[in-house]
């Protein structure tokens, strides 16, 4: 026998009730709709999800379109500050005053010249053709170091190791490339580096104003 067989039936509006007072209406009607969906197959047959879907889709339809709206206007609105700071980036590199060329023609045919002996680019020592780093400062001396995977990591080493003890440039970009450089290598033991970083940088802006005073002073 069916559920609520013998029970009276009335025939509303939307959908078929069991006699159930009007405050029970919607509640019955929403716990069946729920139930139907549950089970595989059913949630086309119900007549309670027809009603629904018929209630209620012309309202889906106006915010599902009011949303795509909105991102629509946000995406373009994105796009154009994003060509808008690229274009001015560009203005900006083009209209730079170039800087003049420091040295004149006798270095640069030094340097071309047959016998001209490579130099450390850190601490300015000799180097020999075939070296791989400076015996002096232990800074990558070839261009093809950082093409073999076992010396790229001694010469990232090499750098890691320069932003903790040696000179480095104190702007914002250098100091971002070694923290980032940190959490890639350190993963979880980043922070650690990075006191060490700071620490280096505190000493080295120190020693500078240190430099200056004194300079001021002889003067």
């Amino acid at each position: 026998m069916a559920a609520g067989a013998g029970l009276p039936y009335a025939k509303s509006s939307d959908y078929l009730t069991l006699g159930l007072p009007p405050q029970d209406t919607s509640r019955f009607a929403n716990n069946t709709l729920t139930a139907l969906r549950s089970r595989p197959g059913m949630a086309s047959k119900s007549p309670f999800s027809k009603t629904v879907s018929l209630q209620t889709a012309p309202g889906s339809l106006m915010n599902q379109q009011t949303v795509s709206a909105e991102g629509t206007v946000v995406l373009v609105v994105f796009v154009l500050i994003a060509v808008s700071g690229i274009a001015a980036f560009a203005r900006w590199i083009m209209r730079a005053p170039s800087r003049p060329d420091p040295w004149d023609a006798e270095p640069k045919i030094d340097v071309n010249s047959l016998d001209a002996r490579p130099l450390c680019t850190r601490c300015l020592c000799q180097l020999e053709e075939t070296d791989w780093f400076c015996s002096d400062c232990g800074k990558a001396a070839s261009p093809t170091t950082n093409m073999m995977p076992f010396l790229d990591s001694l010469s990232l080493g090499d750098v890691l190791r320069q932003g903790t003890d040696g000179r480095i440039r104190t702007n914002l970009l250098s100091i971002a490339g070694y923290m980032t450089l940190a959490i890639t290598h350190y993963l979880i033991f980043a922070p650690i580096y990075w006191w060490r970083l700071f620490r280096n940088i505190r000493r080295q802006r120190l020693s500078e104003e240190n430099h200056i005073e004194r300079t001021l002073g002889d003067g």
